[in-house]
């Protein structure tokens, strides 16, 4: 009797959507964050926005980040659970919106700069924001450090105990 083939699962998992959802956030966001703005025509707005060089930046590290969390393995580890995948994704939503007192275009704003380094507030672009870099310090590090850990036996105990609370490093 021949084996059954497993269908492979046409849903996409937690991280890859997470992912595709923040890569919508971080290109699609300034310009719906223009078209909200007061002043203007909607057309003008929205080419506000578009036609910085912060923005074409901002998408430049969104297109970056993308690349390297497909390399790091990144929406996989965040469908495993991994704690080392999520603190960095918890720091930039959760520290956002602590950091903008809830409201939604100063949390957006705060997302924005965060993850991209781009402030659509102000059309400014810095990767030298203390946000931005210890998100992508924290997101890479971990990636890299899931990398040694998974192909060495250093941290089984840790690995093991972590698996009985439901989480993976």
């Amino acid at each position: 009797m021949p084996k059954k083939r497993k269908e492979p699962n046409a849903k996409p998992k937690l991280g890859a959507t997470y992912q595709a959802t923040k890569m919508l956030v971080q290109i699609g966001g300034p310009p719906a964050y223009g078209a909200i703005q007061g002043g203007g025509t909607l057309e003008e707005r929205v080419k506000f926005q578009v036609l910085r060089p912060g923005y074409h930046k901002s998408v430049a590290v969104a297109l970056v980040d993308a690349w390297g969390s497909k390399k790091l393995g990144h929406a996989q580890a965040l469908s495993r659970k991994s704690i080392t995948a999520w603190a960095p994704e918890v720091f930039a939503t959760g520290g956002s919106a602590i950091d903008a007192d809830f409201d939604p275009a100063n949390t957006y704003n705060e997302f924005q700069s965060t993850t991209t380094g781009y402030q659509p507030s102000t059309q400014t672009f810095s990767t030298k924001f203390p946000k931005t870099r210890t998100y992508f310090l924290a997101k890479y590090a971990g990636g890299i450090g899931r990398r040694i850990v998974n192909q060495t036996r250093i941290a089984e105990p840790v690995k093991k105990a972590l698996g009985m609370l439901g989480v993976a490093l």
